[in-house]
């Protein structure tokens, strides 16, 4: 991980940071160009994260089940950039699956609606695994996401962490 990318990302509310590991799967997609199978499985999994993301009414679980799919097509994927590839979607699913799942039960029960046990392991951590995993697939993402966030398109966002942020699409990060 760029170690200078995690502090500011961590700043930036929730939409924002879930659109940046977004962005940066569609950064990397092309690299399953090849592998009808995984392009398919990541298009579909990133295009129900961008609803999150956008407001649109998408559940948490919805978003969570592209996650059998995804290590299918890892287990058979063969380059190992493809792999890096799904690595980098398969964990911003999970990432965005958890931030879904804490906004649609916040105040409810556990016991009420129970959520994936892997969900658990889930933390702010796996930005910098996303983005390890998506520059291993594509040198040019570190430093697109570092232009990105030095860039002032975030800059009055900074310090929201905690906040769910605005609703975003993927023409915020130039895409």
């Amino acid at each position: 991980m760029r170690e200078d990318l995690l502090p500011m990302l961590e700043l930036l509310p929730i939409r924002i940071r879930v659109g940046m590991v977004l962005a940066i799967c569609e950064k990397v997609l092309p690299v399953l160009a090849e592998n009808e199978t995984a392009f398919s499985a990541c298009r579909a999994a990133l295009n129900d994260g961008w609803k999150w993301a956008k407001g649109d009414s998408i559940s948490a679980i919805e978003i969570y089940n592209h996650m059998e799919t995804l290590g299918d097509c890892e287990t058979s994927a063969s380059r190992e950039q493809e792999i890096n590839s799904i690595c980098a979607v398969e964990l911003t699913i999970q990432y965005v699956s958890w931030h879904a799942f804490k906004i649609e039960l916040k105040g409810v029960a556990p016991q009420s609606r129970p959520v994936p046990n892997d969900m658990a392991d889930v933390t702010e951590n796996y930005l910098s695994q996303i983005i390890d995993f998506a520059g291993k697939a594509d040198e040019s993402v570190p430093g697109w996401v570092r232009a990105l966030l030095n860039g002032n398109h975030f800059k009055s966002s900074l310090a929201d962490a905690h906040k769910i942020g605005p609703a975003i699409s993927k023409g915020n990060y130039g895409l």
